[in-house]
């Protein structure tokens, strides 16, 4: 949708009531399904789906699987933001529902290691695989679906249900986990752990019977009416329309908004809105941390999984309230100053948190357990989704959502294995290995570091609260859909100048190459994953350098085809092209060696 549209669309009140009822109740029953196999992952699966021998590799072969999904979600994104960009938002809503419920239910159903071996694990991991690529587009589709049809002056409040209920998805699942970990072992290790898997199957029907009173968006239905109205006569149009885009670009015309499909928009100027709201996305190493790692290492220190699992039924019974206030109060001071609250004060209290744990100080754990998550978090909860869909306009919202989110939140993921194995092991004096329960300054450092992370991203977001819809999206954006409205059909300009970040592009492609050979010159002298990490550094700022380079020719390149008056020149052509390659080589390595890590581990050869 242009920002030149016309009207906004009316809003209906009953329709956006609707709307975050189904994202509130959709959310999480569907939540339910992904976070019963987290918290399988660190109570059941250690000693029934790997080899108990080895506890540790066992720990954090069943904590990656819960990662596994993270990993796949980037994935899934591209094809769910694409399916509800194009075809809508409720579509995504049920192919992601209808996905995770069919998977959760046949992880009821698997043989244990004890049944048949190396196949459990892998048939986890294939599962967990599943269920990431089904709940991709959960969170964007359910928000994009609330927010437009949302009034400018509460899109924030209706926005924070989307987590609201993911939160009440998390409650489920560990609820319907607590009376079990009461029971004796041979009940719950023999045939109890199967019930909540099982049970998923009453909560997709639930879950369908919710969603499926919802309609689409005013907005989606104003940009589809407009395409539609662009593809009267079907074949005809679509014929003259693709000869119209043809004839522009052979004869040097200068292009639409309308010709430009949402993948290639949100590529060439939305990329550093995608960036901000990936690494702003970092916070949700926090709930991950204190669910999952936080079982895991609890537990394995002697509390109670009982206990454990009650402070966090309870900082999500809290949190379901937070983040409602968060969310009204991000309409009132804006979305930044409530988001900034959680990787500010999480980055804080993180370290009384875990102090607790590792003192097994039962009353303090409730104390900073509930505070950081129920109340502190909840900051994120409330107004996040809200600010992160608002960098984005209509045409690529889904898309850019849930790409940058997917990506952002597979750090989350891996954070319990990243900890445990930054902890290392120690071996008992019957031969087997155990972790290191004593070493906790690892889980307080990385949550910090990544706390911080997230809050420098999303300072530098555009603040959204109370902007129309027709002002939503990035500044760049908004200056191509101004030259797409002067320019569209006309020739393209015949004098012309050079762009004045060329020299910035070219330099940053050049840098980015530099930085990927010295990183890849530290990586082979240094031995190897195992010797030394000191190649890491050069090559996260490969990739930002490529990154940059890459996103600076690509939005110039959208603008020249728009009618802007610059020239395309061998400054822009080196920075682009090099940009793009240590970036894609950034990306497909990070991917590869993820995927190297998660297969070496399920066929036993990465030992830990």
């Amino acid at each position: 949708m242009t920002a030149a549209a016309a009207a906004p669309p009316k809003k209906d009140r009953k329709q956006v009531t609707k709307a975050a009822a189904s994202a509130w109740l959709g959310s999480a029953l569907e939540y339910y399904d992904f976070f019963i196999f987290g918290t399988a992952a660190s109570l059941i699966f250690p000693r029934l789906m790997y080899d108990p021998t080895n506890s540790f590799q066992a720990n954090v072969m069943s904590t990656a699987s819960f990662g596994v999904a993270y990993l796949v979600r980037p994935i899934g994104s591209f094809i769910m933001g694409y399916l509800g960009d194009k075809y809508g938002r409720k579509l995504v809503l049920f192919l992601t529902l209808f996905g995770m419920g069919a998977s959760t239910f046949v992880i009821g159903l698997l043989p244990t290691y004890a049944m048949v071996g190396g196949l459990a694990p892998a048939l986890i991991v294939l599962l967990r695989v599943l269920q990431g690529f089904a709940v991709a587009g959960e969170q964007s589709s359910a928000t994009s679906m609330v927010l437009e049809h949302s009034t400018d002056k509460t899109r924030g409040f209706w926005s924070s249900f989307t987590l609201g209920g993911t939160q009440l998805g998390f409650i489920l699942a560990t609820a319907v986990f607590l009376p079990l970990a009461a029971l004796p072992d041979e009940i719950l290790y023999g045939w109890a752990w199967r019930i909540p898997f099982l049970a998923s199957v009453l909560v997709m029907l639930l879950a369908w019977w919710v969603r499926r009173s919802v309609e689409e968006t005013p907005e989606f239905r104003a940009e589809q009416a407009r395409e539609e109205m662009e593809k009267a006569h079907e074949e005809e149009e679509a014929q003259r329309h693709a000869a119209e885009r043809s004839e522009r670009k052979a004869h040097g015309l200068a292009l639409s908004a309308e010709d430009v499909s949402p993948i290639t928009w949100l590529g060439w100027f939305y990329l550093p809105s995608v960036s901000r709201v990936l690494m702003a996305c970092f916070i949700s190493v926090v709930s991950t941390v204190m669910s999952i790692y936080a079982l895991n290492y609890g537990t394995g220190l002697g509390i109670s999984r009982v206990t454990i699992l009650t402070m966090q039924i309870l900082a999500n019974v809290v949190a379901i309230f937070a983040i409602m206030g968060f969310g009204a109060l991000s309409d009132r001071i804006g979305r930044k100053p409530v988001y900034l609250l959680a990787p500010l004060g999480c980055a804080v209290l993180i370290w009384p948190f875990i102090l607790s744990v590792v003192h097994q100080d039962v009353p303090m754990i409730f104390v900073w357990g509930i505070l950081t998550l129920g109340i502190v978090y909840s900051g994120y909860s409330g107004a996040g989704l809200g600010m992160f869909s608002e960098q984005f306009e209509t045409k690529v919202r889904v898309s850019g959502m849930a790409i940058s989110t997917q990506f952002g939140f597979a750090l989350g993921g891996f954070a319990p294995s990243i900890i445990t194995v930054l902890q290392g092991s120690v071996v008992r004096p019957n031969g087997t290995t155990a972790p290191n329960y004593a070493n906790w300054m690892p889980a307080a450092v990385f949550t910090t570091v990544v706390c911080l992370v997230a809050a420098a991203a999303a300072i530098f977001n555009r603040e959204t609260a109370r902007k129309p819809q027709s002002e939503l999206g990035s500044p760049a954006a908004m200056r191509a859909h101004e030259l797409s409205a002067a320019n569209a059909g006309k020739p393209l300009p015949t004098e012309t100048h050079d762009h004045p970040s060329s020299g910035m592009a070219r330099a940053m492609g050049i840098v980015s190459v530099v930085l990927l050979a010295i990183a890849v010159a530290v990586f082979v002298i240094g031995g190897g994953f195992g010797q030394s990490s000191t190649w890491v550094l050069p090559f996260a700022l490969a990739g930002l350098a490529g990154t940059v380079a890459w996103n600076t020719g690509a939005r110039i390149k959208g603008e020249i085809s728009l009618g802007a008056p610059y020239r395309w020149n061998s400054q822009l052509n080196l920075g682009y092209t090099l940009g793009r390659i240590v970036g894609l080589v950034v990306i497909v390595a990070i991917i590869a060696l993820l995927l190297w890590a998660v297969v070496m581990m399920l066929m036993g050869q990465l030992k830990l």
